[in-house]
C-alpha cells in the first residue's frame, strides 16, 4: 500500500491527461477540464511550492492509499483504544487500520479488543463487564 507526500500526489495528478481522468469513476468532462486547467496554472505551482516547503520542514502531509479489499491479519477485529501511551493514539490507530482493524471510539458488544494504556477509566470497566479482551501492549497485536 503506497503512501505519497502531498507534493508527490499532486505531481502524479498533474501528469494525468484529460482522457485518463475521464476513465476514472466519478470524473466527467467538466471536472476533467477543471483539473487539467488547474494543474497547468500558476496557482498550482504556488501550491506545490507551499507543500514542498512544509515537507522540507517535516510538516508535510502524507496521503495513504487503500485498496478496496484491504485484508489484514486484524480485519475481523473491532478495537477501541483508551488511556495514555508512549506514542500518540493516532499513530496506534493508523497502524491498526493498516492491519485491517476497525478502530472505534466507544465500547459496545461488537468490540473485540480494548487496548488499555495508563490511566484507563470507564472504558476499561465497561470492557471487563462485557468480557471483551483487554491488552495493555498495543505492539502485541
Amino acid at each position: 500500500m503506497p503512501n505519497y507526500t502531498a507534493t508527490e500526489f499532486l505531481l502524479k495528478l498533474a501528469k494525468l491527461k484529460k482522457e485518463e481522468l475521464l476513465e476514472l469513476d466519478g470524473i466527467g468532462e467538466v471536472l476533467a477540464n477543471n483539473i487539467t486547467q488547474f494543474t497547468e496554472s500558476e496557482k498550482f505551482e504556488e501550491l506545490l511550492g507551499k507543500f514542498l516547503e512544509l515537507e522540507n520542514n517535516n510538516k508535510g502531509l502524507t496521503i495513504k492509499t487503500k485498496t478496496d479489499n484491504q485484508e489484514g491479519r486484524l480485519s475481523d477485529q473491532t478495537i477501541c483504544i483508551t488511556g495514555k501511551f508512549d506514542i500518540p493514539r493516532g499513530q496506534i490507530k493508523s497502524k491498526l487500520e493498516e492491519l485491517g482493524a476497525k478502530v472505534v471510539g466507544t465500547i459496545t458488544k461488537n468490540t473485540t479488543t480494548l487496548i488499555a494504556g495508563k490511566d484507563s477509566g470507564s472504558k476499561l470497566a465497561r470492557a471487563k463487564q462485557l468480557n471483551i479482551t483487554v491488552v495493555q501492549n498495543y505492539e502485541s497485536l
